[in-house]
């Protein structure tokens, strides 16, 4: 599972960053054949718009991985990551490791329980 979600997040930036290279191609074409000023222009606003695009794929994985640090920093462990299309695998894997610190968490305190129990019925 994780080689699979590595894969495709892999893949996604080849591929984007594929297409900003092969539109940098072009518009570098397009300057040294054309004295057109409408096709760079128009090159040079799919470039952004690629630019953008790669940086809030990018962007939104960082933000789930700061979401899941947060909730194990301060023990939120009533948080869960809602599946999407792109990262469903990654947020499944975070609700998996939040439920097992849960699980151990809810035992440290019922051993506490146990043994604070413990301590107040021993004659000191």
């Amino acid at each position: 599972m994780k080689k699979r979600l590595r894969a495709r997040f892999r893949l996604s930036i080849v591929v984007q960053v594929g297409l900003l290279l092969a539109t940098s191609a072009l518009l570098a074409w397009t300057l040294l054949q054309t004295n057109h000023i409408a096709i760079p222009a128009a090159l040079l606003l799919l470039i952004g718009l690629q630019v953008a695009g790669l940086l809030a794929s990018v962007q939104s994985h960082v933000e789930t991985l700061e979401e899941f640090f947060a909730a194990v920093t301060y023990e939120d462990f009533t948080r869960h990551f809602i599946a999407d299309d792109l990262d469903a695998e990654l947020k499944d894997q975070f609700n998996l490791v939040l439920e097992r610190f849960a699980d151990a968490r809810a035992e440290r305190d019922v051993q506490a329980s146990y043994l604070e129990t413990v301590v107040r019925h021993v004659p000191v």
